[in-house]
């Protein structure tokens, strides 16, 4: 044990044992390593990043996220990759840990991917399918987003539910927190190229001074129809079922 030698011997065992893709073998002979040097780190770093994969598939996934976590504590700049988060956030998806699933999708997309990844926010105006709430959990997000160097946030929009019916309170709602929204995306320092929220019916009505695009659907096809079955437009279907 006294042995000048030791840590060779122990970095000869942990290229062995990962060449046999013993991964445990390999932490535990790098943990007995004094002061291991940066290669044996970027193997500790794999091989927990391994052990992780392991019991993620065997469906241990309390195991998975405690292996993922260590080896996310050594990322760093010389990393192989950053696809650790990615199974962290798969990991935690699987638990139904749906806010610790986001925040490692988001971490990895904003790891070492050499890409700067374009978004849109969705804002959730009433559908509450999926989307931030204006206001206090917006704020929230847009601070977060502010730093993460490889996200780039580019638009915003949401979904209209009931815009069939011309006028209706509902959408008019929508489209007010929706204008909000954007205000404050934009007051956060954030420049949209992308604003949009009409779908087909709404596109015919609704008065809007602030999107860039509209989004039809079926329109496309020449298929539409309002609540009160008016056609504005006298439009010629393209196919029929």
């Amino acid at each position: 044990p006294n042995s000048t030698h030791l840590n060779s011997i122990y970095e000869l065992m942990v290229n062995v044992f990962l060449t046999d893709k013993n991964y445990l073998g390999a932490v535990e002979a790098i943990n007995n390593i004094k002061n291991p040097n940066n290669k044996m780190l970027k193997a500790k770093e794999q091989a927990l990043f391994n052990l992780g994969i392991e019991a993620f598939k065997k469906r241990r996934y309390d195991n998975a996220i405690e292996y993922f976590i260590k080896s996310a504590e050594l990322y760093n700049a010389q990393s192989f990759s950053g696809q650790v988060y990615l199974w962290l956030g798969e990991t935690y998806y699987a638990k139904e840990n749906l806010t610790a699933a986001r925040e490692n999708i988001i971490k990895f997309i904003s790891s070492k991917q050499g890409k700067t990844a374009e978004v849109q926010i969705k804002i959730d105006t009433g559908m509450h399918r999926v989307g931030v709430l204006p206001g206090e959990a917006l704020d929230r997000l847009l601070k977060h987003l502010k730093t993460l160097k490889n996200i780039k946030v580019v638009g915003a929009f949401t979904h209209f539910a009931t815009a069939k019916k011309i006028g209706n309170d509902f959408t008019l709602q929508q489209y007010a927190d929706f204008r909000s929204a954007v205000e404050q995306i934009k007051n956060a320092g954030f420049e949209l190229r992308y604003i949009h929220c009409q779908n087909s019916n709404a596109t015919f009505w609704l008065k809007d001074d602030i999107c860039t695009h509209v989004r039809p659907g079926a329109m496309i096809y020449g298929y539409y129809r309002l609540a009160d079955g008016s056609k504005p437009f006298p439009f010629k279907e393209t196919m029929t079922v």
